[in-house]
């Protein structure tokens, strides 16, 4: 059994940098979802809950180490004779102050090395801390050239230089070239790498919305807008906490309000059930268009706890809410003539938001899923009366799982019909990509 690391203490270690390795221990050590195990060490650091700089730059070094990880490890690999011989503890340490170096110029070199070096010391020990010192260095010393793709060629092998340049294992590259084209692989490869706009979505039910939906769409910051969906730049001046707080605005992904929207929800026939509603983005999205009524369940009841309090928060009837799984009969007085199935994916789409996914995902994990769909579509399909409509949704890019799923779908029930579909387009401003298909009963 390997030896847990152990944590960082002392002021030593900036707070920040604290943080940030140990999210890491939690996401690379145990495979924690990123999100959650950043959200549980920030509100468990009694430095870092006073500080916004410092829970600023923990989120920026997580999120970004991980989303450069495959660059980051090309270039110390360069410099360590034998980077398999680094604890991974110690391999962590070298990832955090190698993106510091490269990519968050307004730090000086000096502050990075320090603590570094301590966090090598406390971590894995005194005689790491010299070879920590000398390879951060010269990482330093690299400079611009890290953002040039023939830094990582060796020989014609494009394979090799793009996983290490666009941070994504080798199954991956594989999968969207063979799926999409070199030339289409290469948009995906591009989005995945940057930080993606901040989506918002605009309550249609609050007074005065129409205004302040106007004011943010015509904001610099704005890169795309559709009611209720706004798509802003990461660095944005807007105060995104007060309408949220006053319930005039949600945070969503705006490429997955698109992908909703594109499925005409005004014209549903109701009742409309949410079966894998998740936290209840999309559930609120429809209660907020004035489609009633809408149930929400999800087969993890955690999350849908807060889906309550944003309705709420957000001045809307609470949708009625309950555990179920949509591979099981679901436990409902009447028939729902609608059914949303945001499905469980690969979620290989939204790899700028949840950088860590990359990581965690193996390409058996594709067919996997995709069986795991058809037997929710079955199930939803049965469930639903003649007339009655199946939205089907995901945010991931395989054809397993999108356009193939469908097509075998529709293959195997001659009761079926497609009557849209969505894509995000691949050099969609969103960086995030999602499949929509409405199908109606016959």
């Amino acid at each position: 059994m390997a030896t847990p690391t152990p944590p960082l203490s002392g002021n030593a270690v900036p707070a920040a940098r604290r943080c940030a390795l140990d999210v890491l221990t939690d996401v690379l050590g145990t495979q924690r979802p990123l999100q959650e195990a950043l959200d549980a060490r920030l509100s468990g650091d009694p430095a870092l809950k006073t500080s916004p700089k410092d829970r600023a730059l923990a989120t920026n070094l997580v999120y970004g180490t991980l989303r450069h990880m495959g660059r980051l490890e090309s270039i110390l690999g360069r410099f360590l004779r034998k980077p398999g011989n680094v604890p991974p503890a110690g391999s962590r340490i070298l990832l955090a102050a190698a993106y510091e170096l490269l990519f968050l110029h307004r730090i000086p070199a000096y502050a990075t090395l320090n603590w570094a070096v301590e966090a090598m010391k406390r971590q894995v020990g005194p005689q790491l801390a010299g070879l920590a010192n000398a390879v951060l260095r010269k990482v330093a010393d690299i400079g611009p050239a890290h953002q040039d793709l023939s830094t990582y060629r060796r020989g014609n092998d494009f394979k090799q230089a793009a996983a290490a340049y666009y941070s994504l294992p080798p199954w991956l590259i594989d999968l969207l070239i063979k799926e999409k084209g070199r030339e289409e692989a290469l948009l995906y490869m591009e989005a995945f790498l940057r930080e993606p706009p901040l989506g918002l979505r605009i309550n249609r039910t609050r007074p005065g919305h129409e205004a302040v939906f106007t004011s943010i769409a015509t904001m610099h910051a704005c890169l795309g807008a559709e009611l209720p969906w706004i798509m802003l730049h990461p660095d944005n001046d807007l105060d995104v906490a007060s309408l949220v707080e006053k319930g005039m605005a949600s945070r969503q992904s705006a490429a997955s309000q698109a992908a909703l929207q594109a499925l005409q929800p005004a014209d549903w026939p109701t009742p409309v059930w949410d079966a894998c509603a998740g936290h209840g983005g999309k559930t609120l999205w429809l209660v907020e268009a004035g489609v009633q009524p809408v149930w929400a369940s999800d087969v993890h009841r955690g999350r849908l706890a807060g889906l309550k309090t944003d309705a709420v928060r957000l001045g809307l009837p609470v949708p009625p809410v309950f555990a179920a799984s949509g591979t099981q009969p679901p436990p409902l007085r009447h028939a729902p003539r609608t059914i949303l199935l945001d499905a469980p994916c690969t979620g290989l789409g939204v790899i700028a938001r949840r950088p860590d996914i990359k990581w965690h995902r193996r390409p058996e994990e594709v067919q996997t899923l995709a069986r795991v769909q058809r037997q929710l579509l079955e199930r939803c399909w049965s469930v639903l009366p003649s007339g009655g409509r199946l939205a089907y949704i995901t945010c991931t890019l395989t054809h397993a799982e999108n356009a193939g799923q469908v097509e075998r779908f529709l293959a195997g029930h001659a009761d079926a019909r497609e009557l849209t579909r969505h894509a995000t387009p691949p050099a969609s401003l969103a960086r995030e990509f999602f499949f929509a298909s409405l199908l109606e009963k016959r």
